[in-house]
């Protein structure tokens, strides 16, 4: 007998059905196991408890690393692939902060990429978006990620922020 779980979100006429022997294999690009790694990588930087930000992290990372493959996906194979190897060598936060910055970048250079240092592996991303506001939006997807655990980050940006109003 297979077993499986059933979710549904509260006002809505959805219902998934996730049965352990096929596990949204269609819809990811990053394995649970992708996830834990990549975690592993991102946990070093900001957390003093890294075993634990990994294990209360790994779905989350799951979950915004294929959503936000996908929408990458839905402009072309090139980008998608290169965003995927940039999060699985640099880590998910270091992305993110990357195309975070490019996003700042671009908006205040009013688009005109000649004035904007694009990291290599986000020319391919840019390259298949279909206009501004596309790439803008796959950009920016994941700039409100707030892994838990992440108290060397919270530390630091609650330094930064003090600092900032003893001015």
């Amino acid at each position: 007998m297979k077993s499986s779980k059933t979710a549904s979100a509260k006002g809505a006429n959805m219902c998934i059905t996730l049965n352990e022997d096929a596990p949204l294999k269609l819809l990811s690009m990053a394995t649970i196991e992708d996830c834990e790694r990549i975690a592993k990588i991102d946990a070093d930087a900001v957390s003093s408890h890294c075993k634990s930000y990994v294990t209360k992290n790994f779905l989350s990372y799951y979950f915004v690393i294929n959503t936000w493959v996908l929408q990458v996906r839905e402009g072309g194979e090139r980008g998608c692939l290169e965003l995927l190897e940039a999060i699985n060598t640099n880590g998910l936060l270091s992305v993110i902060a990357d195309c975070a910055t490019l996003a700042d970048e671009l908006i205040s250079s009013e688009f005109k990429q000649e004035d904007v240092n694009i990291p290599d592996y986000l020319v391919g991303v840019l390259g298949q978006a279909r206009n501004d506001k596309e790439a803008l939006q796959w950009l920016r997807y994941p700039k409100r990620f707030s892994p838990d655990g992440a108290d060397l980050l919270q530390s630091s940006s609650i330094t930064a922020f003090l600092a900032v109003n003893k001015r």
